[in-house]
């Protein structure tokens, strides 16, 4: 046994620099629906915005704790709700990862039904051409990465939210750019199964890690994934601003007969070193060895 003790001791050591503690920025026990800024309010409505996203309703369920969004329109169009942390800057071998585990009902079957992303939105908490905050409306500048779920449709993909736009609705599809599929990338990965009623339950994650950077550029890794599925593009901005983050927006399309809405059981925001190859292989190395040891010692007890 002492070989098993010396053997987790150097895994322990080997690690130790290479696996950090993974932050959380947001996670729904964290959710701070009413207030103010001021008095810790961190969960927003857009305020009769111009464009797409009309409001809805956010609460928390006093029993299950679960988050509840309600689409506020009755017709086809996308409502959302936002969600602010910390001011985060990537660094070079770190990701930031939007994970989020949901029951929507009510959703569109036809085509797009749900879509997060993650954005730098500065001290913006509402979105329209008449909530503007030190003279400018923040989700103009805003800037981001969304990824659109749904039944088999062609918008159903990862999308970059361009910087400088006149659109003050944050998910006005003018404001932003198609990220193209690429060879870890493809249409199906971004389909999900939604039910008769417009049900559907679903479990995934967006992430971004930055890659590389220099004087003027930045060169991120997008990662979505849904269920099983697992979807990621490589995207070069000449714009450094793509690294910085400080809130999640969430939302959905409800059918054309009526509302719709998400209830989350999980909605949380981490930032992370992303442990390298390396370091992986001789992790996994290591507890084999461990295995081997033990069944060697359970073997001689036995024997």
């Amino acid at each position: 046994m002492p070989r098993i003790f010396l053997a987790t001791a150097a895994l322990s050591s080997l690690l130790a620099p290479s696996l950090q503690a993974v932050e959380t920025l947001f996670s729904l026990p964290d959710a701070v629906l009413t207030g103010g800024v001021e008095n810790g309010q961190n969960v927003f409505l857009p305020t009769s915005p111009t464009g797409g996203g009309k409001g809805g309703t956010v609460t928390i369920n006093p029993a299950s704790k679960d988050l509840v969004f309600d689409n506020g329109a009755s017709s086809a169009t996308y409502d959302f709700f936002i969600a602010k942390f910390d001011e985060t800057i990537l660094e070079v071998g770190k990701k930031l990862t939007l994970s989020y585990s949901l029951t929507g009902t009510g959703l569109n079957q036809a085509g797009r039904a749900f879509r997060a992303g993650l954005y730098w939105i500065g001290p913006q908490t509402s979105g329209n051409s008449t909530a503007n905050l030190n003279g400018q409306n923040y989700f103009k500048q805003a800037t981001g990465f969304r990824v659109d779920l749904g039944t088999n449709d062609s918008g159903n993909r990862i999308y970059r939210k361009n910087q400088h736009n006149s659109y003050p609705d944050l998910w006005n599809s003018s404001a932003y750019a198609t990220l193209d599929h690429g060879e870890h990338s493809a249409q199906s990965d971004y389909t999900i199964a939604i039910a008769t009623g417009g049900i559907a339950t679903i479990t995934g994650s967006l992430s971004i890690e930055l890659l590389s950077e220099d004087a003027s550029s930045v060169t991120l890794r997008i990662t979505s994934v849904v269920g099983s599925n697992e979807a990621w593009i490589e995207t070069t901005q000449t714009n450094a601003w793509y690294k910085q983050f400080n809130a999640i927006a969430l939302g959905n399309v409800a059918t054309t007969s009526g509302g719709s809405s998400l209830t989350f059981s999980n909605l949380t925001v981490t930032y992370a070193a992303v442990p390298e190859p390396a370091v992986t292989t001789a992790f996994i190395g290591v507890f084999a060895f461990l295995g081997i040891l033990f069944c060697r010692h359970r073997g001689r007890r036995t024997g």
